[in-house]
């Protein structure tokens, strides 16, 4: 495909990715859509700015370290963030407040494209992942407007898929665009797309710099005298999909049955799920309450607890004993892993876990996470992680050494990025205003 018949199709599929996203932001009760921002409107910013783009919510969650450390080292500078999804201009909103300039990206048409970096005047972009846009890079290519994809990944069927386009690949790729990746893995097969190998480095893993609020652990013991569960053994099923509350509750029944005093926490990926899975509560006849409706110290007692709120997670892992991370018990690709690790919390995941398998990887190979596959498997692994808190301590503290001993790619991407604004500097500013 040439970059002509890409255009050409983007034009044509401009109007369904709309209504895709209006329908989301409808189903997920997150907020209206932005269409003028969708062709690049939007406010006029007074200087050069710095552009950070995150798609939705796990990359926002993985910018906020980073994006803090661009703030404390360098407080003048306007930093603007933009994302795709309603879901995560919301998160970031719920992380930034006024203090960074939120967007929605623009459709990658060219007069979108070309207003929004009109209005925004970045001196550098930065996107998270992997995000390439052709439009969008030939527009800073044009504008000489440097592009840093960090914490850049690319899998083998993805890098497979690109390749398909060589002619489109050259025209997008031919500015100047260059590659933080995660790992050396992901370094290489940047370097087969023709990225050049002097512009690709190995970086290393932002999400490993994640950054706990300390309010979320001071939340836990009120919590557990909040459900009266202080005696309780209290495991979270978290970010579940559509099948997974199910394998959870199915779990929940052998712990119960076996005796154990046990509370299960669930809390659903998406808002639109909350009610069909308090209405699957019901059905099976579970002891349950709804979050949205504890007002006051529990005074009788209930084994399962639906979170139907948003931004109450941490707080939850916080005073969890075991947290089974979702999206990986079905193909879903798996969610972060790191926030239950972060506050030492031994953590469960299922065999899907390829949106962050080096993550994951890393992790179980550590003794850190372990797989479990169905509600049978879970229910075991429970069972023993019940009986040994000892074995607890042992992955929390394990896990709190691997995170340590991985951190520092923020801090590695902060030098990156400001010596590559200073690259930029020196060259002619006059194409980008």
């Amino acid at each position: 495909m040439s970059l002509w018949l890409y255009r050409m199709a983007a034009f044509v599929l401009a109007p369904i990715m709309l209504i895709v996203l209006a329908w989301r932001s409808a189903r997920d009760r997150s907020g209206p859509i932005g269409l003028a921002a969708r062709f690049g409107f939007g406010r006029w910013c007074a200087r050069e700015t710095l552009w950070v783009h995150a798609v939705s919510v796990g990359e926002v969650q993985a910018a906020q370290p980073l994006i803090a450390a661009l703030r404390e080292r360098h407080p003048d500078w306007d930093i603007v963030l933009t994302c795709v999804t309603p879901t995560g201009l919301q998160r970031a909103r719920a992380l930034f407040g006024d203090a960074v300039d939120l967007r929605y990206l623009p459709l990658d048409l060219p007069g979108s494209v070309r207003r929004f970096l009109a209005r925004t005047r970045p001196r550098m972009a930065v996107l998270l992942e992997t995000e390439i846009w052709p439009n969008l890079f030939r527009a800073c290519a044009a504008r000489g407007i440097p592009l840093l994809i960090v914490n850049a990944r690319l899998s083998e069927r993805s890098l497979r898929r690109m390749l398909r386009f060589p002619a489109l690949l050259r025209a997008t790729l031919a500015g100047d665009v260059r590659v933080a990746a995660q790992s050396a893995a992901d370094a290489q097969r940047f370097r087969e797309l023709g990225v050049r190998t002097s512009v690709v480095t190995h970086v290393g893993n932002i999400k490993f710099d994640i950054q706990v609020p300390e309010e979320g652990r001071l939340q836990a013991g009120d919590l557990r005298r909040r459900y009266a569960s202080e005696q309780k053994f209290v495991w979270v099923a978290a970010s579940t999909h559509e099948g997974e509350e199910s394998i959870a509750l199915q779990a929940q029944h052998v712990l119960r049955a076996q005796g154990l005093d046990s509370l299960l926490i669930i809390a659903p990926r998406h808002p639109r799920r909350f009610a069909a899975v308090a209405e699957e509560l019901q059905r099976r006849g579970c002891n349950g309450r709804r979050w949205s409706e504890m007002t006051a110290p529990a005074t009788d007692s209930f084994d399962v607890l639906l979170i139907d709120t948003l931004g109450e997670l941490l707080a939850h892992y916080a005073m969890a004993d075991v947290a089974l991370v979702g999206g990986s018990l079905i193909p879903v690709g798996g969610h972060n892993l790191l926030e239950p690790v972060a506050l030492g919390v031994a953590t469960l995941s299922g065999p899907h876990f390829f949106n962050g398998a080096a993550v994951a990887q890393s992790l179980i190979d550590a003794g850190v996470v372990t797989v479990v596959h169905d509600a049978d498997s879970l229910a075991r692994e429970l069972l023993r992680l019940a009986s040994d808190p000892l074995e607890r301590a042992r992955r929390s503290a394990t896990g709190l050494r691997e995170l340590a001993s991985a951190r520092g790619a923020v801090g590695r991407l902060v030098e990156l990025i400001e010596t590559e604004l200073v690259s930029a500097d020196s060259r002619s500013p006059s194409t980008k205003n």
